[in-house]
């Protein structure tokens, strides 16, 4: 392992109004591969609550003084297509999700498209997985908010086994929640 400390960068990938184009991402891309950049990374956002104002509540989740850089009606890129975008236009940079907001997506989705996007990017891709800490977003996927600890350690497990039996030839066998 490198001793050299990694320098990572997150893009804007999505915005309040309608940007009319995304080549500013496209640009800020290009010219971190170019600079010498470590890693790149996009944000994941699929769902808001109903009370935008929660973000800014430590209490219940959110961070002092936080709010959402959009609202449920901004344009948030999806982050997997967005890197896979980004992976074709850069050579070298290291692409991840910061993060992929896991229970909104099946681990069998997640796990073949992020090893698409590894095998396309010439192993690039680094995923980073969250597990939604709000209680409201996580109800909106139908899950109990009871254990989030415990249904992430149970996703990346299942990723896990997938991936292991594509990459090693062992069957498939994973049961869970």
């Amino acid at each position: 392992m490198s001793s050299l400390i990694q320098l990572s960068i997150g893009v804007t990938s999505f915005a309040a109004e309608d940007p009319g184009s995304w080549q500013p991402l496209f640009d800020a891309a290009t010219v971190a591969d170019e600079a010498g950049v470590d890693r790149l990374v996009v944000s994941d956002h699929v769902v808001f609550g109903e009370r935008l104002e929660e973000y800014g509540r430590p209490e219940i989740g959110g961070q002092a003084g936080g709010k959402q850089p959009t609202g449920p009606d901004g344009h948030w890129l999806e982050p997997l297509t967005t890197l896979s975008v980004l992976a074709g236009m850069t050579s070298r940079i290291r692409l991840g999700t910061n993060i992929l907001v896991a229970f909104a997506r099946s681990p069998m989705t997640v796990a073949m498209t992020a090893n698409d996007l590894h095998l396309m990017s010439g192993g690039r891709f680094i995923l980073g997985l969250g597990s939604q800490i709000k209680p409201h977003i996580v109800r909106r996927f139908s899950m109990p908010w009871s254990a989030p600890a415990a249904r992430m350690k149970e996703y990346v497990g299942a990723l896990r086994a997938i991936w292991r039996s594509w990459h090693e030839g062992e069957p498939l066998n994973y049961a869970g929640e």
